[in-house]
């Protein structure tokens, strides 16, 4: 969603194809943003770190209140979100944050529908050799 204008314009033009279109994010954008992609978006894949906010904010620099108020903004809109968990060793591993797949349902407040689907992502450990070439 940091290059919006260039998104919202290739999500447009899939459409005018037929094509089904799909946004990957971890919810960080302000509300106009969001309004604009969303226009042009069949499916959101959208991220969830941990639901603490100190930690969330201390692993991402952003507070993690709008990113919730964009998820129940696009439940609110009948948007189809599919949640993701990115499970990340040593940070959001333990029992407490496993639970958030039993919380999802009731991050949202609006819409009254639910999220069909929601993945925990486990990463793998990299090289950090591999990660200065890439």
């Amino acid at each position: 969603l940091m290059q919006a204008v260039f998104l919202a314009t290739v999500l447009a033009a899939c459409r005018r194809h037929g094509l089904h279109t799909a946004v990957d994010t971890c919810g960080q954008a302000p509300v106009e943003v969001l309004d604009a992609v969303a226009a042009f978006t069949d499916l959101w894949l959208f991220d969830l770190k941990t639901l603490d906010e100190q930690r969330h904010r201390d692993a991402t620099g952003v507070p993690l209140a709008p990113i919730l108020e964009n998820l129940r903004r696009l439940d609110a809109a009948g948007a189809l979100v599919w949640i993701r968990i990115p499970l990340v060793p040593g940070f959001n591993d333990g029992d407490h944050d496993l639970d958030v797949r039993q919380r999802i349902p009731s991050i949202h407040i609006a819409g009254g529908g639910s999220f069909p689907e929601n993945d925990v992502l486990i990463l793998q450990q990299v090289d950090e050799d591999l990660v200065y070439f890439l």
